[in-house]
């Protein structure tokens, strides 16, 4: 006969004495675990017991019932382990040993559990200790400062009941709180790293504990939007100060939107209301230049030689059938009697069989005061050619300058976006690369990504010493769970009132749609740092190098 092992886990109840005080056990079989509920096992479990082949495992308190032949009368017995928690349990007894002469008894016993351990031939028997009570939490996911945070801590084994969760030792990170039932949640309110012990105890009173950790990050430029009022649809905008009040200039939402090249405004970087158009009408070279074009895209604002200008582009997706156009104006203030748009028309275009696109314009005042003509999207990246600051237009004699293009490996060669400035010595090329409106905008991977050299015309090298033009680039910010594709971005340099990062960024709780976003930016070893909200906080403005003053920044 094959060998056979099997474990049996049983209650079993070991008389103390009979009111007659005949010795004897009564042999119930009351509850098992692990096996068949088959009284001949207990009985045997107990005769183990009583001849020392068995252990007890638990050994509960001694207590007395009083019952008669036909009926128990007590049937729910307090159990309870030395140091454990008492329940309640139903048992039922069995009166075959209880003497003939006796209608009526009052027994104390002794409840307690055991093991056994059937072998060959049911012979011999031995103890197994039940599963511990044990932590199965052995680490937690990061946190984000203002961010809801919930977590839920697990255990496993003991009673497998009853799990009460306390912190031991340590504090858990400020804003967060454990509560009894093993959830850990809030909303962290500081940076940093917490360590402490957490302890969950079953419900006969075993414990076990556990160490861990928790990091909560600092709020990103994400982490929060505060913006209200006409922010969205907002996409590739370009901000600009004039007095106290700043102007965001963005593409077209659409061609029946009301106008073109929609403004909004405000004087507190949060509040933004909509302040008109630059055009009532599309201008109408547009159309036999760009036949495609239906709406105005990334336009970028700047002041030079006493006026503000606006470069904006005409083109259509997926085409470098392009132009670039300016615009300007003595003023941003609506109510001043000299505010007027004036169209300058066509300064630059691309045409299919060119290996430019000719959009996504962007001005530089550099550290002698000449004006650089930035611009580029996808088809071998981003170029440069010199303005005549009195014209506004490309000089006859500029060179052009290939500045910054994707690694020969990257399909499309998605960059465009361009966006420099001067700071501390250095010329900064920021950029978006990839993808910003796919049709699911999960897939929507935008990202702005920065360069820096100590030229206007570059190279511009990332962190780690690669030039832009053969791909290089440290990348700044990219999309999180929340929000996807942030960039188009425009980087403003402020003297007076702190450097700024505009760009838009998709909601993707809304299916996408896009919104404006305005962050603090500030130069850490001389590297730029985008904030978390729109004032420059405590991030360490590097000023060893001096500073050219605010060169895209208009007149107080």
């Amino acid at each position: 006969m094959a060998c056979r092992n099997r474990s049996f886990h049983g209650v079993g109840i070991l008389k103390q004495n009979w009111i007659s005080h005949r010795p004897g056990v009564v042999a119930a079989c009351c509850l098992t675990w692990g096996g068949d509920s088959i009284r001949g096992r207990c009985r045997e479990g107990l005769k183990n017991f009583l001849t020392g082949s068995a252990e007890i495992k638990y050994l509960f308190r001694a207590v007395e019932i009083t019952f008669t032949r036909s009926r128990v009368r007590a049937e729910k017995l307090m159990l309870k382990k030395r140091d454990f928690r008492s329940a309640n349990v139903r048992r039922s007894l069995s009166l075959s040993t209880l003497p003939k002469q006796l209608n009526r008894a009052v027994v104390r016993f002794w409840m307690f559990s055991f093991w056994l351990l059937q072998g060959c031939g049911g012979g011999s028997s031995s103890s197994m200790t039940p599963v511990s009570l044990t932590v199965t939490t052995h680490s937690l996911a990061d946190g984000t400062v203002t961010v809801s945070y919930s977590a839920t801590l697990s255990a496993s084994g003991g009673t497998g009941t009853g799990y009460t969760w306390t912190v031991s030792t340590g504090t858990v990170p400020a804003g967060l709180t454990l509560v009894s039932n093993g959830v850990l949640s809030g909303t962290p309110t500081a940076a940093g790293t917490s360590n402490f012990t957490v302890e969950v105890m079953d419900s006969s009173g075993s414990s076990a504990t556990a160490n861990l950790s928790l990091a909560i990050s600092a709020a990103g430029p994400l982490t929060d939007y505060e913006f209200t009022g006409d922010t969205s649809p907002v996409h590739d905008p370009s901000v600009i100060r004039q007095g106290s009040t700043y102007y965001v200039f963005s593409t077209d939402a659409s061609s029946s939107q009301g106008g073109f090249i929609p403004i909004r405004c405000s004087t507190d970087k949060i509040a933004w209301s909509a302040c008109g158009y630059v055009f009532t009408t599309i201008p109408s070279w547009i159309s036999s230049t760009v036949p495609a074009a239906t709406d105005i895209w990334a336009p970028d604002v700047s002041y030079f030689n006493g006026t503000y200008h606006v470069y904006y582009a005409a083109s259509s997706f997926g085409s470098n059938v392009s132009a670039i156009g300016l615009a300007t104006n003595s003023t941003l203030d609506s109510t001043d009697p000299s505010y007027q748009w004036v169209d300058h028309g066509l300064i630059l275009q691309s045409a299919s069989s060119d290996d430019f696109n000719a959009i996504d314009a962007n001005i530089l005042v550099d550290a002698g005061g000449s004006v650089w003509l930035t611009y580029g999207s996808f088809w071998t990246g981003i170029y440069q050619q010199q303005i005549d600051p009195a014209t506004g237009q490309i000089q006859t004699d500029s060179a052009t300058y290939h500045l910054a293009e994707r690694a020969s490996g990257v399909a499309n060669d998605p960059i465009e976006g361009a966006s420099l400035v001067y700071e501390n010595g250095y010329y900064y090329l920021f950029v978006s690369w990839d993808y910003c409106c796919e049709m699911n905008p999960e897939q929507s991977d935008y990202k702005i990504v920065v360069g820096r050299g100590t030229s206007p015309n570059g190279p511009f090298t990332d962190e780690s010493g690669v030039d832009m033009v053969t791909g290089g680039g440290t990348i700044l910010l990219q999309g999180d769970s929340n929000w996807a594709g942030p960039g188009g971005q425009t980087a403003y340099i402020d003297s007076t009132d702190g450097d700024l990062i505009v760009f838009h960024a998709l909601s993707l709780s809304q299916n996408g749609l896009d919104y404006l976003f305005v962050r603090s930016l500030t130069w850490v070893n001389d590297w730029p740092v985008i904030g978390s909200s729109t004032e420059s906080g405590s991030s360490h403005r590097m000023t060893k190098k001096g500073r050219h003053g605010a060169l895209r920044s208009s007149s107080d």
